[in-house]
């Protein structure tokens, strides 16, 4: 193995020492081999954290072995790559989370050297979370039709809290266009150090996941208008969609989804057998603390196709924002 392999490589095992032989799947004693898991960040992140957790619930329900392996490195390019490279054989698994559709979207220069749309089989859709579209809570502002209203009487006087590329930002920016309005994105780190910046009034709204949300919440120093997911979250059962509103009736619901592919090709059983096992895990109780305590996540384990139709409507929406913002970050 090269230097450069060795300080890419981190391995995290989890189940029993690796001592079965390389062979490829086959239909009925799939996997005999560990399976590797590609985390597109440092160890130590939610990716990791989420992975580790499921892949150590995977191996005390079926008795098989898991490997964590990490690549990071230029958003998910350097992992994106690695993934739809390795053979095809049900042994690699490709965690995802939302800049798996967004850099693409983004990022014209990886787009045309990697098509995610043909260059991976999904095989699950394992949680998802709406985002919360939260506000400094002493703005004069109590639900989205009134944040509309107020930003069309104070044009150019907003800011939202948003690191350029990324999910927020283009739903936000999309929310923009549709809505005419006039408010600019400013970067200030992760999203807690974004909240951090609503709670003080550096910034004057922006888009978070629950988990991270909630400690200000409950604190008072933000306030929540609406969820922009799908429906209403269930530990926050009084805050309505952005549909529900009636404030930007164009805008569609968003999830953030956390979810696993393989590289294209992979057998079909390999692909079923990893997507009913994921789904397992993911449902189960050891999970729930970390995913739908502190992060705010709740369990899906979708099919393969449901998770092939979310990738390519994302990928086409984000898109779409991005060339019409004429956003790029090669």
């Amino acid at each position: 193995m090269s230097k450069a392999s060795r300080r890419g490589l981190l391995w995290g095992l989890v189940g029993a020492t690796l001592t079965a032989p390389a062979l490829h799947a086959q239909a009925g004693d799939f996997p005999n081999r560990p399976v590797r898991f590609i985390i597109p960040s440092a160890p130590g992140g939610s990716p990791d954290i989420l992975t580790r957790l499921l892949t150590d619930r995977m191996a005390k329900s079926t008795g098989r072995q898991f490997l964590v392996d990490y690549r990071p490195g230029g958003g998910t390019a350097v992992a994106s790559h690695y993934v739809a490279r390795q053979p095809a054989d049900g042994y690699t698994v490709y965690y995802t989370g939302p800049s798996f559709t967004v850099t693409p979207a983004v990022n014209r220069q990886f787009a045309r050297s990697l098509d995610i749309r043909t260059a991976f089989d999904p095989v699950t859709l394992a949680a998802a979370a709406p985002f919360l579209l939260v506000v400094n809570p002493t703005m004069p502002v109590r639900s989205v039709p009134e944040l509309v209203a107020w930003l069309r009487a104070n044009p150019g006087v907003a800011n939202y809290a948003a690191n350029p590329g990324t999910t927020p930002h283009l739903l936000l920016e999309q929310l923009r266009q549709q809505l005419d309005l006039d408010f600019v994105a400013v970067s200030f780190g992760g999203e807690a150090e974004g909240l951090q910046a609503v709670a003080t009034g550096r910034a004057q709204l922006m888009l978070a996941i629950i988990g991270p949300a909630r400690p200000f919440i409950d604190a008072g120093t933000v306030r929540v208008l609406a969820t922009i997911g799908s429906r209403r979250h269930p530990a926050l059962p009084d805050v309505p969609t952005i549909p529900e509103t009636g404030a930007a009736p164009e805008f569609k619901p968003a999830d953030i989804w956390l979810g696993y592919v393989a590289p294209a090709g992979t057998p079909r059983d390999a692909v079923l057998w990893l997507q009913r096992e994921i789904a397992h895990a993911v449902r189960h109780p050891d999970l729930r603390d970390v995913l739908v305590e502190k992060q705010g996540f709740e369990p899906v384990g979708s099919d393969p196709d449901s998770f092939r139709d979310a990738i390519l409507r994302d990928l086409d929406r984000y898109t779409r924002i991005a060339q019409r913002s004429g956003l790029q970050m090669n």
